[in-house]
């Protein structure tokens, strides 16, 4: 595939409106919106590994404090707030059976969802935009391994229905344009991790777009180079950021972020070799930042943070923090968090807590 920058839409009406949102308050999540009280502090959550070895979700206070706890039987992976805010969807790290829904004010559980025999939970998922339906990324096992996506009713906990998400393995999936955008990493796995998960030539990774509504796969988008899983995402309503993994880990030199659109389909995002290769093959988490000008792409495994331009996909720089992986939109323009319980921000300030963070943040 051949880099295209220059293809990118220059900063249009909606970026610049979104910034103003910003700066009012209003935070973006998936492709959808809503409004934080100014008087409401703002509170990061992840699934973390407490100083015990014990799991947990916790929602902190931008200075490191607790405001509460909500204990995990097992190590827990991404945390997904609902359009108004109100609820908070906690995935366990694949393969999950059981997602906790909990209020956001206080943690405490309302519910789980929980994956049918012969399935298992991917670690992530989007709400519907009305709220009343979460949208699973799961596999399934048979004679055939599949993904599917599963509707889960958010106020029963019931599955309500499922249709085929496009690909082998799905992770991540959100919202773009109004269509339901689904990252496949297309790894062949095996119930209770019997075997070695590997790609399957036959059914190569793809970054899939799918009428939510009748299930019907709009289009699809695969990688040139083989070696390349399509894994983390991020949004909004004009285009989609892809974070990639290569099998080549460390020796990796391919491009490791993505961009495309409803109307073009994903094409690499440029940085020299150096970059990429900081990156050890691996990108973690992605984000755009609270302004929407900025993407975020993380590697825990090569300890760097990078910053793209919205704008025109150019690189702007990279930061350098030991295990970072979670990273978010927040008050300051993004915050990242990291395994070894730091959290940083993009006007350089630091948090020091006593977690080990997960690999996705999010910001209530």
């Amino acid at each position: 595939m051949a880099t295209r920058p220059g293809s990118a839409p220059q900063q249009p009406t909606r970026r610049r409106l979104l910034a103003a949102m910003a700066a009012l308050g209003v935070v973006t999540t998936g492709g959808m919106l809503w409004q934080r009280s100014r008087h409401q502090a703002p509170r990061w959550v992840s699934a973390v590994r407490k100083p015990t070895g014990q799991y947990a979700v916790v929602a902190l206070a931008a200075d490191g404090r607790l405001i509460w706890e909500f204990g995990l039987p097992h190590r827990g992976h991404s945390v997904v707030p609902s359009p108004d805010g109100q609820l908070l969807a906690a995935f366990p790290r694949r393969p999950g059976q059981t997602i906790w829904l909990l209020d956001s004010t206080d943690g405490r559980l309302l519910r789980t969802l929980q994956a049918g025999p012969g399935r298992q939970m991917n670690g992530h998922g989007v709400f519907s935009a009305d709220g009343r339906s979460l949208l699973v990324t799961e596999t399934v096992f048979g004679e055939t391994t599949h993904g599917e996506i599963a509707f889960y009713d958010v106020r029963s906990g019931t599955l309500t229905r499922r249709f085929a998400s496009g690909g082998l393995d799905p992770h991540q999936c959100l919202w773009c344009g109004g269509l339901l955008v689904i990252a496949h990493g297309g790894y062949i796995e095996f119930p209770n991790r019997s075997k070695p998960k590997q790609l399957d030539p036959l059914r190569p990774p793809n970054l899939a777009w799918l009428d939510a509504s009748s299930g019907q796969l709009r289009r699809a988008d695969v990688l040139a180079d083989p070696g390349l899983s399509i894994r983390h995402l991020a949004a909004d309503g004009e285009a989609v950021f892809a974070g990639f993994q290569h099998d080549d880990g460390p020796a990796a030199r391919a491009s490791l972020l993505g961009y495309a659109t409803p109307a073009q389909s994903l094409q690499p995002m440029a940085a020299d070799a150096t970059t990429w290769a900081a990156f050890n093959g691996y990108v973690g988490s992605v984000a755009l930042d609270a302004s929407g000008l900025q993407v975020i792409a993380t590697s825990p495994k090569g300890g760097v943070l990078g910053i793209w331009d919205r704008r025109n996909l150019a690189f702007a720089g990279l930061r350098r923090q030991a295990d970072v992986c979670g990273v978010a939109a927040d008050v300051q323009g993004w915050v990242a968090s990291s395994g070894f319980g730091v959290v940083m921000n993009a006007a350089a300030e630091v948090v020091r807590t006593d977690y080990a963070f997960d690999n996705h943040l999010a910001v209530i």
